[in-house]
């Protein structure tokens, strides 16, 4: 009995040393082949998120999980800015181009199957694993109901619902504090699957500036980071001093106001039909908190692209693609070979970069006028000169 227990000891330690092993190789093959985003993806799933389990008792100054969960309500339901309400009607005659735009079954087919498994359900309780080992007719019915949304540009109501799950954004902040997290939303999954079937049709429609880093198939940060290394690196071997400025949007996704971001849509020819269909939809948008299994009361949300959505970030892009192309027409800011790239972007984050502090100055009051009309507020996180 003793050499089974210390047999089954040492299997347990050696067990857990080539698990340790095992993530730093992988840590370590993953950086050499420069796949960042399985990088950090192994980092977080291995060390952040054991960092970030964090429990508390108390929140908000309520301590039982319903109370706690209608107080992250009342705090996600306050809009950010009044103007966020949208009264404008979209009114188009679509008979002529839904025929151009209706779903085939290997559309729907093609997406369901393209999801990936293990995410959280929605509120409707459906996971990603229930479409794809159903029966092939329930591909016929999706394509049915995705082809009289879009012929209607009506949206079930359902479609419109969300989970907001609270995450702790510092572990070594005020725990009990509601500003200490943030939101995340969890779409129902038939809303996902109509989404990136429409990402599937419209795609091409949506796409934003080379210097917008986020968001973006096989780019990230470190593309961001990269091109202004290079940039710097080359002025600086010039004899050219570079001056810097990056920003960040406050609360960037939850101020977008649905009319201003339709009408930027209008302006790119994107097919009425998908107007249509969005604007009936970011109209029926209903939101609960979710804490410790408990839900609050349902709230409406008036502002703001869908968190959890599949086009969501493309939606941002383009709310504030002129943005980019304002300074590049400003004729400020650093250019390397007539290519201008006096402007980084990713996602909500911006950096500015200029030869002269005259240059970095009127970028700034660029970027103040234009972000101040769609309602989005910018913090200057740093300015420094190399």
């Amino acid at each position: 009995m003793r050499d089974g227990k210390y047999k089954y000891k040492l299997a347990i330690r050696d067990a857990s040393s080539q698990f340790e092993s095992r993530f730093d190789d992988d840590l370590l093959v993953s950086y050499l082949d420069k796949d960042y985003n399985r990088f950090w993806k192994l980092w977080k799933n291995n060390v952040h998120n054991k960092c970030t389990n964090v429990n508390t008792s108390q929140i908000g100054g309520k301590c039982d999980d319903q109370s706690i969960a209608n107080a992250c309500a009342d705090y996600y339901n306050n809009p950010v800015n009044d103007n966020c309400v949208d009264d404008t009607s979209y009114i188009f005659d679509v008979s002529s181009e839904n025929l151009d735009w209706l779903f085939g079954t290997d559309n729907v087919d093609r997406v369901i199957h393209s999801l990936k498994h293990g995410k959280a359900a929605g509120l409707d309780g459906i996971p990603v694993e229930h479409l794809t080992y159903s029966h092939p007719s329930l591909i016929c019915h999706l394509r049915k109901l995705f082809n009289l949304i879009m012929q209607h540009g009506y949206v079930p109501k359902n479609v419109g619902n969300g989970v907001v799950v609270p995450i702790l954004k510092d572990r070594l902040g005020d725990v009990s504090s509601l500003d200490n997290y943030r939101a995340i939303t969890i779409s129902n999954i038939i809303s996902k699957v109509f989404e990136s079937c429409l990402l599937d049709k419209f795609g091409d429609f949506l796409t934003s500036h080379d210097l917008q880093f986020g968001f973006k198939k096989d780019l990230g940060c470190q593309n961001a980071i990269f091109t202004v290394q290079q940039v710097t690196s080359y002025f600086t071997k010039h004899g050219s001093t570079v001056y810097f400025s990056a920003l960040d949007a406050s609360k960037a996704f939850d101020r977008v106001t649905h009319s201003k971001l339709f009408d930027k849509t209008i302006e790119r020819n994107v097919p009425h039909c998908f107007i249509r269909v969005f604007h009936n939809w970011y109209s029926k948008l209903v939101s609960v908190v979710k804490w410790n299994g408990v839900f609050s009361y349902p709230f409406s949300v008036y502002c703001g692209v869908r968190q959890g959505g599949v086009l969501s970030p493309l939606l941002f892009n383009i709310y504030v693609d002129d943005l980019i192309h304002q300074l590049e027409a400003s004729n400020y800011g650093c250019c390397v070979f007539g290519q201008f790239f006096g402007c980084i972007m990713y996602a909500d984050d911006l950096f500015l970069l200029s030869a002269s502090v005259t240059g970095i100055q009127q970028m700034l009051h660029i970027c103040h006028f234009l972000l101040s009309s769609v309602i989005l507020f910018l913090i200057t996180k740093k300015f420094c000169m190399f």
